[in-house]
């Protein structure tokens, strides 16, 4: 429903009612996302929907999420979905919910983001490990919705390095992060190659 009425243009005194209770949505939306975590059958029935909600009100901007802390809140709460042993169906659900999320910040919430660059940072690097990983152990599989994944962290990178100037500073946090994780998946493959 919340997503039906984002998507909807609302004439302005039902448009105002529902921004008041935006933050109180948000937090609800948060709290419920969290609990939900803790069953990993509700991941894909539960977490996906409201993270995908949470990038819908993300996508609205600065003007009508006023509170910045809104917006670290949802951040915050992506460190807590689990990318790891879940379903290889349910993976790129997961992945795209994260990614939505991810990408409505840093697209329209830069100041934000720019203040909250561990947070967004951490979330990113799990995006990047969880695609190294899946795609080291699934095999053939789940290829083909780990190439979609691949391509998403891909465009990521190019927007990070194209639009945010700021970023900059973090570019070699960004990069040894992936090289890291690189490693440490070649190490893993060469192991079990040599035994």
């Amino acid at each position: 429903m919340i997503r039906l009425l984002l998507k909807c243009s609302l004439e302005e005194d039902k448009s105002t009612l529902f921004w008041s209770a935006a933050s109180q949505t948000i937090t609800s939306l948060v709290a419920l996302s969290i609990e939900a975590c803790k069953e990993h059958t509700l991941i894909s029935t539960v977490v996906v929907p409201v993270l995908h909600t949470m990038a819908l009100f993300l996508r609205q901007g600065e003007q009508f999420l006023i509170n910045p802390h809104h917006v670290t809140l949802s951040l915050s709460t992506l460190l807590t979905v689990p990318l790891e042993n879940v379903k290889t169906e349910d993976f790129y659900t997961v992945f795209l919910a994260i990614h939505e999320v991810l990408f409505s910040v840093l697209q329209c919430h830069p100041k934000v983001m720019l203040k909250s660059v561990p947070t967004f940072l951490s979330c990113f690097h799990r995006l990047v490990a969880s695609v190294l990983h899946e795609g080291q152990q699934k095999g053939d599989k789940g290829i083909i919705n780990i190439q979609k994944c691949a391509k998403l962290v891909e465009r990521k990178y190019t927007f990070i390095a194209a639009k945010t100037e700021e970023f900059t500073v973090f570019s070699t946090f960004i990069i040894s992060q992936y090289i890291h994780e690189l490693q440490k998946v070649c190490f893993i493959f060469n192991y079990y190659d040599l035994r």
